[in-house]
C-alpha cells in the first residue's frame, strides 16, 4: 500500500507504475480472501491501463481476465462473461501458439461455464 501511495504522489494522473501498483495491491487483497475489496482496485488498474495503452496490451488482457474471474467468483457471471471473451480474444492475438496466459483464460472461461450450467441445472430441480 505504501508503494501505491508513493507512486500516486510521484505521478499525478495515469501512469504505468500507479496502474501496476493498484493491481499488486488488488492481488494481495484477493489472496487474503477479500475478493469484493479487490475488484474495484483491479477495475481501477484496468481502466488506467486502457487509458494508457490503446489496443491489445498484455496488462489489459491479464486484468480483463482477473476482473472477470473475481466477478464470476462473486456470483456475477453475467458481468464476467463479456470480459472473459475479451480477455481470451486479446490473449490469443497477443500470444500466438501455445501460451500459459491463453490457457489460463480458457480455464477461467471453462470454470465459469461449468458453474453457470450447474446453477441452471439446480434451478430446474426446484
Amino acid at each position: 500500500m505504501q508503494a501505491l501511495e508513493l507512486y500516486q504522489r510521484l505521478h499525478q494522473g495515469d501512469h504505468p507504475d500507479v496502474a501496476a501498483s493498484l493491481n499488486d495491491v488488488a492481488r494481495v487483497v484477493e489472496a487474503l480472501g477479500r475478493r469484493a475489496e479487490a475488484e474495484p482496485l483491479m477495475v481501477q488498474s484496468l481502466e488506467m491501463y486502457q487509458r494508457l495503452y490503446q489496443g491489445d496490451n498484455k496488462h489489459i488482457a491479464a486484468l480483463l481476465n482477473n476482473v472477470a474471474d473475481v466477478r464470476e467468483d462473486l456470483g456475477r457471471a453475467a458481468e464476467a462473461e463479456p470480459l472473459m471473451v475479451q480477455a481470451l480474444a486479446m490473449h490469443q492475438r497477443l500470444f500466438q501458439g501455445d501460451d500459459g496466459s491463453v490457457a489460463r483464460c480458457l480455464q477461467t472461461y471453462r470454470e465459469a461455464l461449468a458453474k453457470c450450467k450447474a446453477a441452471l441445472e439446480a434451478g430446474k430441480g426446484k
